[in-house]
């Protein structure tokens, strides 16, 4: 009985939430007209970029992210909607809270939120915090400690195309 009353609970909370999020027209467009990148780590390790040039990095991932996805509106397009990006990446390395910690980088911890607006008016907001996957084999790399600055630029880009892939679904 308990069963059945979470799971009518949990369908009719899912079809609530599901309703509530606006859609956007199927044709918008995005500029970005803030993205703030808050680099977290524990550890400095020589090689991998310090905050200035990582932002740099996450922004210029970013905005190719959009492109590929064709969601990047041209410049001075006066129907694109504005897009905020507030983001928490936090870098970890492996054995960094044991007393031999590597140089080889683990999963990052990403925070963001994401505001999208029109002419002012918010649109659409998304909050998203947890660990990229890296999947099994990326699990592996790190525990060889074979995981370097390289490989980070592919965390970074998962990290973009899943933001991307997120303001595609509020289409």
């Amino acid at each position: 009985m308990k069963g059945k009353v979470f799971l009518v609970l949990f369908v009719s909370l899912f079809i609530i939430g599901c309703a509530s999020v606006p859609k956007l027209p199927a044709d918008t467009k995005f500029s970005v007209t803030s993205l703030k990148v808050n680099l977290k780590q524990k550890l400095t390790v020589e090689g991998y970029p310090a905050q200035a040039e990582f932002s740099e990095i996450f922004k210029k991932s970013f905005i190719e992210s959009l492109k590929e996805k064709n969601l990047l509106a041209d410049s001075g397009a006066g129907n694109a909607m504005s897009v905020t990006l507030n983001i928490d990446y936090t870098r970890q390395f492996a054995g960094e809270d044991t007393p031999f910690p590597s140089k080889s980088v683990m999963a990052p911890k990403v925070n963001y939120t994401l505001v999208v607006t029109d002419k002012g008016v918010e649109k659409n907001r998304i909050s998203n915090a947890g660990v990229l996957n890296k999947g099994f084999l990326g699990s592996l790399k790190t525990m060889g400690l074979a995981n370097d600055p390289k490989s980070e630029l592919s965390d970074i880009k998962k990290v973009t195309d899943s933001i991307a892939n997120d303001l595609n679904a509020m289409k």
